[in-house]
C-alpha cells in the first residue's frame, strides 16, 4: 500500500511541469505499450513529452532534433542531457518521466544502446550496477556525469 506522501509529491511535481502547458496530442511510438502526452509550454516556449511504459521497462531512443533536453523523474528530479545528432536513449518504466526541450520532431528511432538493470531509486551507500550495450558495430563511447558524491567502478 503506498502512503500519501509519494502520491502527493508526484503530483505536485505533475502540477508543477504541467503549470504553462497546452496538450498538443498523444504521440505514436510504434509500441502498444509505451503511452505519451505531448505538451507546448507557453513561458519558455519549449515541448514537453511526458513518456511511460504499460508493461516492462523498455529503452527507447527518440530523435528529437535538438542537442539537449530536461528529463524529469516523477518526483521532479531534473538533469541535462545532450543527445547524439539529436537522438536521445531514455530508460522507460511504469513511472513517467517528463523530457523538456526545444524539439523539431519526435521520431522513433533505432536504439543507440541498450541500458539493463537500472535501479530507479539509490541512497547514500547503495551499491548500483548497471549494464550497457551499443547496438552499433562502430565504435562508441559513453559519458556519464556523477554527481561529486558517487564513486564509479569498473567492477
Amino acid at each position: 500500500v503506498a502512503s500519501a506522501k509519494p502520491a502527493y509529491i508526484a503530483v505536485a511535481a505533475m502540477n508543477y511541469l504541467l503549470r504553462d502547458a497546452e496538450v498538443i496530442a498523444p504521440v505514436d511510438l510504434g509500441d502498444e505499450n509505451i503511452w505519451t502526452a505531448h505538451y507546448q509550454k507557453i513561458i519558455n516556449n519549449e515541448e514537453m513529452l511526458a513518456i511511460w511504459s504499460t508493461k516492462d521497462e523498455k529503452t527507447v531512443t527518440l530523435d528529437l532534433g535538438c542537442d539537449k533536453i530536461k528529463l524529469y523523474d516523477i518526483w521532479g528530479n531534473s538533469h541535462e542531457v545532450f543527445g547524439e545528432d539529436g537522438r536521445f536513449t531514455i530508460s522507460v518504466t511504469d513511472q513517467v518521466k517528463y523530457i523538456v526541450g526545444k524539439f523539431t520532431k519526435i521520431e522513433n528511432v533505432s536504439n543507440l544502446y541498450n541500458v539493463s538493470d537500472i535501479v530507479q531509486t539509490a541512497i547514500i551507500n547503495d551499491h548500483v550496477k548497471f549494464s550497457i550495450t551499443a547496438e552499433a558495430s562502430e565504435n562508441k563511447s559513453i559519458e556519464v556525469d556523477l554527481p561529486n558524491n558517487i564513486i564509479n567502478k569498473d567492477n
